[in-house]
C-alpha cells in the first residue's frame, strides 16, 4: 500500500509540474544575475533624451522588427528599480534617431511564473538601433530589466539593384548605368575597374540620390584604361564605411569580340553563359574564387550547353574565365544562397 501511495504521489507532481510548465511558458526566474542593472545614468546615444539609463541594441544589419514583449525586473524585495516609463526609439546608422512611442512598463510581480508583457507591436518597421530610454522607475535606486524578446523578420538590403550595364562610347570610353530599387542607410557607389579580372582600382566614386522618391537611376562616364578588355563592378558604401558588392559586367571596346553575359547574376542555382559573337566557341570554361583559385573546370558537355551550375558554391563572389581564340575573358559572378 505504501509503494502505492508514492507512486500516485509521483505521478500526481509530474502531471502538475508539467501542467505548470504548459501554462507558463514564458515564465521568467527571480535571479538578479539574468538581467540588466543600471546604477549610473549616462548621456543616451540619442543627445535629445539627454542622461539617463539607456539600453542599446544593434541588430548588426536592417531587420524588420515585429512585437516587443519585456520582462521587468523580477528581484524578491527590488522589483521597485523596475522601469516605469519607456522612451523608444530607432535608427538604421545609430546617429539619426526616430521615435517610436512612450510607454508605462508594469512593475515586476518577483514571481517565478512572470510572464512579463507585450510592450508594442513595430509593425515590420526597418531598424538596426532600438534604443531603450528608461525615464523613471518603481522608486530604487538602480534601473533594472530581466529580459527583453524582439520579433525579427527578414533582414533588409539596404540597396537593391535593378539593372547594371557597361556600354562602350568609343574605343577607350565606357557609359556606366544602374538603378537601384531602393536605398537605405546608403552613402555612394564606387564603380571599380579591372584589366584581368582580378585587380581593382576606383575608377569613379557616385554619391547616393537618397532620399528622392524612389528615382534612382545614374549613369557615369569613364575613360577606360586600354583598348582592349575592361572589367567593371559596383560597390555600394553605407554611412557607417561597410561596403557590399552589387554587381559586374565587362566590356571590350573593339570590333572583334563584344564580351559576354552571365544571367541570373547574382545568381543560386543555373547561370547561362552568352557570348556576344556566336561564332566564337570556347575552349574552356572555368570559375575561380577571387583569390585565384581555380574552383570548377567545365566539362565539353558543359561548356556545349554554357550552363554553369553554381548550386554547390558557397555564397559570395567568383570569377567565370572564359578561353577563346581571341583570348581570354573574365566576369565576376556573385553566388548567393
Amino acid at each position: 500500500m505504501t509503494l502505492r501511495i508514492t507512486l500516485l504521489t509521483l505521478i500526481y507532481l509530474y502531471l502538475n509540474a508539467t501542467a505548470l510548465a504548459q501554462m507558463y511558458p514564458d515564465r521568467h526566474n527571480t535571479n538578479s544575475f539574468d538581467g540588466w542593472i543600471s546604477c549610473s545614468p549616462s548621456q543616451s546615444p540619442n543627445e535629445e533624451r539627454g542622461t539617463l539609463h539607456w539600453i542599446m541594441y544593434d541588430l548588426g544589419h536592417f531587420y524588420q522588427l515585429g512585437e516587443l514583449k519585456v520582462w521587468n525586473s523580477n528581484i524578491p524585495d527590488s522589483t521597485d528599480i523596475g522601469i516605469q516609463n519607456i522612451i523608444l526609439d530607432y535608427s538604421l546608422d545609430g546617429m539619426n534617431w526616430t521615435e517610436y512611442g512612450e510607454y508605462t512598463l508594469s512593475q515586476g510581480p518577483a514571481s517565478s511564473i512572470y510572464e512579463g508583457e507585450v510592450l508594442t507591436d513595430l509593425n515590420n518597421t526597418t531598424v538596426r538601433y532600438l534604443l531603450i530610454n528608461a525615464s523613471s522607475n518603481y522608486g530604487g535606486t538602480c534601473y533594472g530589466l530581466s529580459e527583453i524578446r524582439i520579433g525579427i523578420g527578414d533582414a533588409v538590403v539596404p540597396v537593391e539593384l535593378v539593372s547594371f550595364e557597361v556600354k562602350c562610347e568609343s574605343s577607350n570610353m565606357v557609359t556606366v548605368s544602374w538603378e537601384t530599387a531602393n536605398e537605405l542607410n546608403n552613402d555612394y557607389f564606387l564603380i571599380q575597374e579591372s584589366t584581368n579580372g582580378f585587380d581593382w582600382f576606383e575608377a569613379k566614386k557616385t554619391s547616393s540620390k537618397a532620399p528622392n522618391n524612389g528615382d534612382y537611376v545614374y549613369e557615369e562616364t569613364i575613360q577606360k584604361t586600354n583598348n582592349a578588355a575592361s572589367y567593371y563592378r559596383l560597390i555600394q558604401v553605407d554611412k557607417d564605411g561597410s561596403q557590399n558588392v552589387l554587381g559586374s559586367n565587362s566590356v571590350r571596346c573593339d570590333e572583334e569580340f563584344n564580351s559576354f553575359t552571365l544571367s541570373p547574376n547574382p545568381a543560386s542555382n543555373k547561370v547561362m553563359l552568352s557570348l556576344g559573337d556566336q561564332n566564337i566557341v570556347p575552349n574552356s570554361i572555368k570559375v575561380f574564387s577571387l583569390a585565384g583559385q581555380q574552383i570548377l573546370s567545365l566539362s565539353q558537355q558543359e561548356i556545349a550547353t554554357q550552363q554553369i551550375d553554381v548550386s554547390n558554391l558557397s555564397s559570395g563572389s567568383y570569377v567565370v574565365e572564359i578561353d577563346t581564340a581571341l583570348g581570354k575573358w573574365r566576369k565576376e559572378l556573385i553566388v548567393v544562397h
